[in-house]
């Protein structure tokens, strides 16, 4: 058997133990998502959100929800003359109950019988104005306890983003299965991105990159009555049509018909909070938003297909697994990814073109990647890995390559892209942002037909040149610098025999820095 043959079967035996892993995880979902005890937040439904706020469901912008903190306004004080005719202990926030107005039955030590008119025409005016800041402190509440709900969903994404996801479900199943099985749970999800203005306090809610996902097999797949492969031809209709949100619940609906044998009720307002699950299955609209730990089923389905492409005749020998589970040497690795059609080989050429400064351990890291396929580099937080990163980043596109960068953690790769000088960021397709993958690619390439159009290349290739020039100048001058640098530093160190012999053969000798300090220290001693 040959190194290569080696090298697949190893590399395939390696997938085949992610993707069983992986599909082990996925074989316990969350089935009632109200009783999720890895929940950070409790579920947000869009259909009952304070008066006041209202979700957008096809924004032009993709941005959903906004909202900003705001503080309820001061309750009205009753007036002085009142004060011994209410209840004053009932008095004193929207939570209690309703102030009402005493008389010889409501206090019974008093015996004055019922309040004079202008009293009662007075608590009738004041209850009024009491009752209309009731209402409005009643839904500023409910607006301020949404708040904290999405910002707490966007700082959840921005520090735990690689474990949590923030979606937004459409069609919710409600259903106690024959097996006992209780779901209460969302059909398809979008992931949707939070983010919170520190300088507004705003939260905002936009959508996603546009992936769609059918969460049916996930959450049925355990039932007798599911069917999954009758459905494929339907999930593939929704997920690849451009069909509105509000307008998913009848295709939903009739996927689900499809693959349980058992019939399916629609339901339009139902009670999804109610403890009770009706025997049947029950499929609502009922949109919502959920920080949730973050699916396996993709990564799953991912190694699915790496397994399958391997063991088709043909497979090439996917360098970067392979290396992990077969000794070589970079030798054979470049021979495998010549073989493929890849680049090997030092691509970074011998004079690099990066934009900030590094060190000597981020030099290190670029110096290995001349000669390996694959470099790992580890270390804490603010240690300059997104910096070296930045640095590869522009080095290989000033040389026409391409870059992908991958990460499970969003907020680094949006930190990478800043890190990045101006004139390469709008060149660099951001996948996670909230704008879809499509806007992304079009700013892109927008970015790019404005610097062909407008770009006199005889007046480039001139500052080009006068930029080498002008970066050999300075490189010159760093290097000269550096060296006058060396040598004032080794006059430091150059020893000298002692300055006046006839005096003292032991004082004022060894470096310059040795005899000033000598000669400080005995000026008491011997004073001019």
């Amino acid at each position: 058997m040959t190194l290569s043959q080696i090298a697949i079967e190893k590399t395939t035996k390696l997938v085949e133990f992610l993707a069983d892993v992986t599909a082990a995880v996925e074989r316990d979902p969350v089935c009632d998502i109200l009783e999720d005890p890895d929940a950070p937040d409790p579920v947000i439904w869009l259909d009952a959100l304070p008066r006041g706020v209202q979700w957008m469901a096809s924004p032009s912008d993709d941005v959903i929800m906004r909202l900003r903190p705001s503080r309820p306004p001061a309750e009205p004080a009753p007036p002085e003359l009142l004060h011994e005719w209410i209840d004053m202990d009932s008095v004193g926030g929207f939570a209690g109950s309703v102030p009402r107005l005493l008389d010889a039955h409501g206090r019974s030590e008093d015996s004055r019988g019922a309040p004079p008119g202008r009293i009662v025409r007075a608590f009738d005016a004041w209850l009024e104005q009491w009752q209309a800041w009731s209402d409005e402190a009643q839904r500023l509440h409910a607006v301020g306890r949404l708040y904290e709900q999405l910002e707490r969903a966007a700082k959840t994404m921005e520090q735990q983003d690689d474990e949590y996801e923030f979606v937004l479900g459409i069609g919710l199943l409600r259903w106690t299965a024959p097996d006992g099985t209780r779901f209460r749970r969302h059909l398809m999800a979008e992931g949707v991105v939070a983010r919170l203005d520190r300088a507004t306090a705003e939260v905002s809610v936009s959508m996603g990159t546009g992936r769609r996902r059918i969460e049916d097999r996930e959450i049925l797949g355990d039932q007798e009555l599911f069917r999954s492969e009758r459905g494929r031809y339907r999930r593939q209709e929704i997920i690849d049509g451009d069909i509105p949100w509000l307008a998913l619940l009848p295709p939903i609906v009739s996927l689900i018909e499809e693959c349980l044998d058992t019939a399916v009720h629609q339901e339009e307002h139902p009670a999804v909070t109610c403890d009770e699950l009706p025997s049947f299955p029950v499929v609502s609209l009922s949109p919502a938003l959920l920080v949730r730990r973050r699916s396996r089923a993709l990564l799953a389905e991912a190694y699915q297909h790496i397994r399958e492409a391997l063991r088709q005749p043909d497979a090439q020998v996917p360098v970067a697994l392979a290396q992990l589970v077969v000794d070589t040497e970079p030798a054979q690795r470049n021979r495998w990814l010549r073989n493929q059609g890849a680049v090997n080989g030092d691509v970074l050429g011998s004079d690099p073109l990066f934009p900030k400064a590094t060190n000597d351990e981020q030099m290190h890291v670029i110096e290995l990647l001349r000669t390996e396929t694959g470099v790992v580099v580890q270390g804490p937080p603010g240690t300059g890995k997104t910096h070296t990163i930045a640095n590869l980043v522009s080095a290989l596109l000033a040389r026409g390559q391409r870059v992908l960068v991958t990460s499970q953690n969003d907020q680094a790769l949006r930190e990478l892209r800043e890190k990045v000088p101006v004139s390469l960021r709008d060149l660099c397709v951001l996948m996670t942002d909230g704008r879809n993958a499509a806007t992304e690619v079009g700013f892109g390439l927008d970015a790019l037909s404005h610097l062909t159009a407008y770009a006199d290349t005889e007046e480039l290739t001139k500052q080009v040149e006068a930029l080498r020039g002008e970066r050999h100048e300075l490189r010159s001058r760093s290097a000269y610098l550096n060296h006058r640098i060396q040598q004032l530093r080794e006059v430091e160190y150059i020893g000298h025999d002692p300055v006046v012999p006839w005096f003292s053969r032991e004082l004022y000798r060894g470096s310059l820095g040795q005899i000033a300090r000598q000669v400080k220290g005995n000026a008491v001693r011997f004073p001019r």
